[in-house]
Parts: C-alpha cells; sequence; structure tokens
C-alpha cells in the first residue's frame, strides 16, 4: 500500500471520503455521503467540430461514449488492468475519468477537499501507484492506494485463512490472507480475465454464424447476461441481426465454451498461491 498527502488548512468537516476502483471495463465510486455510481471505462473526445456538434460536449463517458463512437476518439485507459502511460492523451483520459467519477457522488456544497482510496490489481501495483499520484493530486488532498483482493477481504472481514479471487476484465487477481497485510509474494495476477472471455465466444460465434453482424460490446452483453459453466438450466438465445434483420441464435454451447476456457488457468493459479 501507498499513502500520498498534501498539506491543508481547511477543516475536517468539508471532507469528502472516496472509495475508487478503475477498472478495465468498468470504474465505481462509492462515497461517505452515501452516493454510489459507475460507468463503463471508456473516454470519448469528438474527432473534429462536426462531431463535436453532434455529441454537444467536449468529452463523453461510459455507456454516452460507446453509443456516439464513430463521432469520437475513443480511449480506454486501464487495458489489462494497468493504467496506460506513454502519450499525453491516454494520461489525459485517466484524470478525466477519475475526475468524472468525482462529481458522480460530489454534492454541490462539498468542498474540493477529497480523501481517496484506490483499488489496483494485485501486480500492477507498483506500476500503477506513481501514474494514479499523478491523475489524482488534481482532485485529492490525500491518497491511499491499495490492491483490489485486499480491498475485497477487507470489506468482507476475510482477513485469515482466505483466498480471495477477484475476477475482472482485464485481469484475475489472487490474495492469500493469513492475519496480515499480505506482501507481494502473497498476491497474484494474470491476464486471462472477461476480455479473453469475450475474444473467445467472439471468435466461437464467428465460426458458428458467420452470417451474423455483431461486435465485441453485443458480445460482452451476451457474456454478461447468459454466462455459466457446467450444465445450463436453460437454453442461451439471442438476437443478432443477420443481413438487416434481427435474428435469434442459440449461443449455449458457445457461452459454455468460452465461460470454461478460463477454469483450467484460475484452478492453476489457486493452486500456485497455496502451495508456493
Amino acid at each position: 500500500m501507498i499513502m500520498a498527502k498534501k498539506s491543508t488548512t481547511k477543516k475536517a468537516d468539508t471532507t469528502l471520503l472516496v472509495g475508487i476502483d478503475l477498472g478495465t471495463s468498468r470504474s465505481a465510486i462509492s462515497s461517505d455521503n452515501g452516493k454510489k455510481k459507475w460507468v463503463e471505462s471508456y473516454v470519448g473526445w469528438p474527432r473534429d467540430f462536426i462531431a463535436r456538434k453532434v455529441v454537444g460536449k467536449p468529452m463523453l463517458f461510459g455507456e454516452e461514449a460507446v453509443k456516439h463512437r464513430l463521432s469520437l476518439d475513443m480511449y480506454r485507459p486501464l487495458k489489462n488492468g494497468v493504467i496506460k502511460e506513454g502519450t499525453a492523451r491516454d494520461e489525459e483520459a485517466v484524470k478525466e475519468l477519475i475526475r468524472h467519477l468525482i462529481t458522480l457522488v460530489q454534492n454541490a456544497k462539498d468542498a474540493e477537499k477529497i480523501r481517496a482510496v484506490v483499488g489496483v490489481p494485485a501486480e500492477s501495483f507498483k506500476v500503477n501507484k506513481v501514474a494514479l499520484k499523478k491523475a489524482v493530486a488534481e482532485f485529492a488532498e490525500s491518497l491511499f492506494v491499495v490492491s483490489e483482493p485486499f480491498a475485497v477481504a477487507y470489506g468482507v472481514g476475510a482477513l485469515d485463512n482466505a483466498l480471495v479471487i477477484d475476477i475482472g476484465a482485464g485481469t484475475v487477481d489472487f490474495c492469500i490472507m493469513h492475519g496480515t497485510v499480505p506482501s507481494e509474494e502473497d498476491q497474484r495476477t494474470v491476464l486471462t480475465a472477461g476480455d479473453y472471455i469475450d475474444q473467445q465466444l467472439f471468435t466461437f460465434l464467428e465460426e458458428r454464424y458467420p452470417e451474423a453482424d455483431f461486435n465485441l460490446n453485443m458480445i460482452r452483453r451476451f457474456k454478461e447476461q447468459h454466462s455459466f459453466v457446467g450444465n445450463a438450466e436453460e437454453e442461451v438465445e439471442v438476437e443478432i441481426p443477420v443481413e438487416g434483420k434481427s435474428t435469434v441464435h442459440n449461443i449455449t454451447e458457445e457461452i459454455k465454451r468460452a465461460c470454461e476456457s478460463m477454469v483450467g488457468v484460475l484452478l492453476f493459479c489457486c493452486f500456485c498461491s497455496l502451495y508456493r
């Protein structure tokens, strides 16, 4: 864990405490004023003055950005659970996403004094902490960075004799809790996660229904609504356009194959974590 703090002279009763989960697919925020919000982790800027006129805003976030993606330069700044650095626009996308999340929970009467706890994937902790300090410094007077599986364990009280598995879009994080703050050796991250399932399902459906017209956003929605492993309780049927006409497709076997494609990796990492 790492903590960064700026000096302040404001009264403590003006402080807003927030917890932020910056995810590959979705980012969420919770505050001590009772508000909880989440958005898909997309940031988009209008491509030109026509696009700016069409969308009516200087930038869009989440589902709204996806809806207008043809008019935008789209950024997904947390691919594989790591904050992307190297270009000014990537770094700006992270900062603007954090700004947007804070505005979603901040009341008009709240002062600018914010204290933030931010969760990051276990093994990207070292990489992300410096980038996070840069991104959050403008909005928060103090910052506390923790690994996401540890935050889960702390939140549910699983502090001893527990193995926490946090399955996200970009990463799957493992954390062994044994009655103390976990060390780096107690935590592990693998990149075979939700995005991998999406790509597998996309490939399987391309093979079975080559005439169908779909994209990864549709595939992700199918997965989130119908995912399962083992035996299906019922057939999974979805509507996918074929030559412009909505057509029902049975995707039960493809959903099963895609979801079970990462079971072996999960089991292997569990054994490695427990018997290291």
